[in-house]
């Protein structure tokens, strides 16, 4: 399927939710299983995206910050595709219940990158060979005056990314971060992968 008409499926699909209309099996998993491009801005700007890696093969997933001039809240996010797989971190992750654990299976891995912790790195596994990367970041909305989020993969159209590929392994991702009009410097980190021993 073309860019565009992955765009375009992608907003029908949004289409019959906003409708009430209830979506199949099917169409839900591709919708979790592709890349989506901004409905907006379109190819080449990102609101997550999917590489693909081998599946069911164990790897560790570092997540490196490559350059931050951002002033507010940015994060990388990635995320476990329609939740076949899992993500394991060696230190302390917690829920959105407050909920802290170390070393449990979970699906989505949201972490602050900053100057001073520049690099994590978590073991991952897909039994569908895909791993979702997108970001989060914080901004001041001009229309409501108050400091708020969101996610790339949100409505917010501003919130956008741009792929680089580096290496056979590692990509880079360019991210504006809430501002509308476009800073794809202030925030970049990269993701590598590589087959656990």
């Amino acid at each position: 399927m073309a860019y565009q008409d992955e765009i375009n499926y992608r907003e029908q699909l949004n289409h019959q939710v906003y409708q009430g209309k209830k979506l199949t099996k099917e169409e839900i998993f591709w919708l979790e299983t592709h890349c989506g491009y901004s409905s907006v801005l379109g190819y080449p700007y990102l609101d997550f995206d999917i590489i693909k890696i081998k599946p069911n093969v164990d790897y560790t997933v570092r997540i490196r910050l490559e350059k931050l001039t951002y002033q507010d809240r940015v994060c990388s996010v990635i995320f476990v595709p329609a939740k076949k797989g899992k993500i394991i971190a060696d230190f302390p992750v917690v829920d959105y219940r407050g909920r802290e654990s170390i070393g449990k299976p979970i699906y989505m891995l949201t972490h602050d990158l900053t100057i001073e912790k520049n690099m994590v790195e978590v073991h991952y596994r897909s039994e569908l060979g895909l791993l979702q990367i997108c970001f989060f970041c914080e901004f001041y909305d001009e229309k409501l005056h108050i400091k708020t989020g969101g996610y790339s993969s949100g409505p917010k159209a501003s919130i956008v990314m741009l792929r680089e590929d580096v290496e056979d392994n590692k990509v880079q991702y360019r991210c504006n971060p809430g501002l509308e009009e476009f800073d794809f410097d202030s925030f970049v980190f990269s993701v590598e992968w590589e087959e656990r021993p």
